[in-house]
């Protein structure tokens, strides 16, 4: 058998180039480097398959070797085969070549074993990913159930992921929340994101450094999905802990905006019972969405429900204009019709009806998720539900008599 270049090797060029800190790792620590010659497939490529193929010296046992990701204990037999104590099994791996390196600049040295065949295979082991979807965060179903499953699916990142809930743990308690102090508490939680952020990134090679390498390997998933799933994680984890400071730091801004609905109220109260009672039906299932701000946990949740809301006000108001222009068409003798596409509904419409919806609310804290929303948040919102949040202030403002007492 012909033996390969060390450069040929597709497990070497992972190594150096793609897992660099293991390869660092291996100069300065690794007895052992072993790479196979063949049988290396683009599934193998991941963190886990290259730190079963970095050992170092077995603390407990001379002349065997444990690898780094602890689950291979492997001996050197005669310089020709290795034998694989941990796990047992009766395969043999055969040794084609050796190199022997040895480090100036850490003054330590190591073997290259180039061998004919991989200890494991991610192919052979578990089904190959064929589909991104299977680890894609969507956007539709986003939650902080979701992202919960989302993250914890991806087992490369299951100690950094346990890492991030034990800072959050943390977090809840021993940090101290007050109202005045809250952008403290925001960038602590921002610090703790970014950080997750990278180092996944950079264990599932799909920093933005590696956007513009082609790679063998097929990604499980996307920096984008990471960095949404896990702003929900971190924001709904400790809701619970934040949610009581910022009900005290916009409590007065709630009790004025619940006197100035009292005033608008009273001005808008020459409307007709009829008509009030037609209103108040149509808005029943609005309210209802918008009502789910009480028990959503994460900031992009609130969000989104503030985009669903306006989406149902937008439907109602569509429905409310057929059923006057089926109504004013009802006393005419001949009537013409063609198909016309639907008008769309003019922004000051909009505001309008959001202005009304939240007069018939019965929501206590409607300023309190309005700051939550906009304060815990890393990432920019995509633009429609940016519009419909943009919606909602300007809709708090006007309420609050045009004085925009609610700037923070």
């Amino acid at each position: 058998m012909d033996v390969p270049e060390l450069e040929h090797c597709l497990f070497y060029n992972w190594l150096i180039n793609d897992f660099i800190d293991l390869y660092l790792k291996a100069q300065n620590i690794c007895s052992l480097v072993l790479v196979p010659s063949s049988n290396v497939t683009k599934y193998d490529y991941n963190r886990e398959f290259v730190e079963s193929h970095l050992f170092r010296s077995s603390p407990l046992f001379k002349g065997k070797h444990i690898s780094l990701n602890l689950k291979y204990e492997i001996s050197v037999e005669d310089n020709r085969t290795i034998h694989i104590y941990k796990p047992t099994t009766d395969k043999l791996i055969k040794i084609l070549d050796q190199e022997n390196v040895f480090d100036s600049s850490t003054q330590r040295s190591y073997i290259i074993l180039i061998i004919d065949r991989p200890l494991n295979s991610t192919s052979t082991l578990t089904s190959p990913i064929t589909s991104k979807s299977k680890y894609t965060f969507h956007l539709t179903t986003a939650s902080y159930e979701t992202a919960f499953i989302f993250l914890d699916a991806l087992r490369p990142i299951e100690d950094l992921f346990t890492k991030l809930r034990t800072s959050l743990l943390l977090f809840i308690e021993t940090y101290v929340i007050l109202p005045n102090f809250i952008d403290d508490a925001v960038n602590k939680l921002n610090h703790l994101w970014i950080n997750f952020v990278n180092e996944a990134c950079q264990i599932l090679n799909i920093d933005s450094s590696a956007t513009f390498r082609k790679s063998p390997y097929v990604q499980l998933t996307t920096r984008q999905d990471i960095e949404l799933a896990s702003e929900i994680f971190i924001t709904g984890n400790v809701y619970t802990k934040n949610w009581p400071a910022v009900i005290t730091y916009t409590e007065m801004k709630d009790d004025r905006l619940s006197q100035e609905i009292l005033k608008y109220q009273c001005k808008t109260a020459i409307r007709s019972s009829t008509a009030e009672a037609t209103t108040g039906d149509n808005y029943t299932p609005v309210l209802a969405e918008l009502k789910k701000l009480d028990y959503l946990k994460s900031s992009f949740e609130k969000a989104a429900c503030i985009r669903s809301t306006l989406d149902l006000l937008l439907a109602t108001m569509i429905q409310q204009q057929q059923q006057q222009q089926q109504s004013t068409e009802n006393g005419v003798t001949v009537k013409y019709t063609k198909n016309q596409p639907q008008q769309p509904i003019a922004a000051d419409d909009t505001l309008t009806s959001f202005i009304d919806l939240l007069t018939q609310s019965d929501m206590k804290n409607i300023v309190a998720h309005e700051y939550y929303t906009i304060t815990f948040k890393f990432l920019p919102l995509p633009q429609d539900v940016d519009y419909a949040v943009t919606t909602f202030r300007a809709s708090i403002e006007y309420l609050s008599e045009k004085k925009f007492l609610l700037n923070y």
